[in-house]
């Protein structure tokens, strides 16, 4: 009897370890790495007073697809690898999940922010010499249903002549749904110069704009779906092991 007795505390705290137990964080979608191409896209924040009501300004924004499953996903941190022309010098970046993207239609702002991001480099350098950075922004608690959204993390550079794009990538390494490239991205692009003339590109397919099919390298980290849940198999064993208890009961009091 003692030895049942056993194996039944010991299935209780299996249990009990399952449903306590937290689900860390981990990278719940990542659309690959840079495949050596010429087709990363302009992507940053920049703004130049010259004085007098004459400025410029550069908002370029990628946004490429991801799919979260069934269950949900809490996001606490998002990123994208870019390419600098010259000096590093970010001040912040942006990020926006937004749902129903299409061409010419930027859908709904599901989330959104800045902050100060970690920068870090890749490794990865350009055919022309360019060093590849990853611009992450953590410390967020963003809760996402099933369903298709896209993604943009966009650096504000501060210094001149520096410019940001954001990688292209087949989807080598690529992890979570859809995987590496699907062509399934856009861009959003407001410029206003000096003299007075603006420039925009409202949400346009990117594959169609390139005549290629091109996807973007960011990421998405977080906890995947609810917490584990106990499987049948346990509560069948466990099942089982109740019932030879009081089978055994009945035996002792024979």
């Amino acid at each position: 009897m003692r030895k049942v007795h056993g194996v039944l505390i010991a299935f209780l705290l299996v249990v009990l370890m399952i449903v306590a137990y937290p689900v860390s964080a981990s990278i719940l979608w990542y659309n690959g790495d840079f495949n050596g191409s010429g087709s990363s896209m302009s992507n940053h924040h920049k703004y130049e007073s010259y004085g007098g009501g004459s400025y410029f300004q550069s908002d370029s924004l990628v946004y490429d697809d991801f799919i979260v499953p069934a269950g949900g996903w809490t996001i606490t941190s998002v990123w994208s690898n870019n390419f600098f022309t010259d000096e590093v010098s970010v001040s912040s970046a942006t990020f926006e999940i937004r749902s129903g993207v299409s061409a010419g239609d930027g859908g709904t702002v599901v989330a959104s922010g800045s902050a100060n991001p970690q920068m870090s480099t890749t490794g990865r350098i350009s055919s022309n010499g360019l060093v590849e950075y990853e611009v992450r922004i953590s410390g967020l608690n963003i809760n996402l249903t099933p369903g298709t959204y896209w993604l943009s993390v966009c650096p504000t550079i501060q210094s001149g002549d520096v410019y940001s794009y954001n990688s292209a990538t087949s989807g080598s390494h690529s992890f979570g749904q859809p995987q590496g490239n699907n062509g399934n991205s856009y861009w959003y692009v407001f410029e206003h110069y000096g003299y007075g003339g603006e420039y925009t590109r409202n949400f346009e397919d990117v594959s169609a704009y390139l005549d290629e099919t091109t996807d973007y390298s960011m990421g998405v980290e977080g906890e995947g779906g609810n917490p584990v849940p106990i499987p049948g198999a346990v509560w069948l064993l466990g099942s089982g092991l109740l019932g030879l208890v009081a089978v055994r009961r009945k035996r002792d009091r024979r």
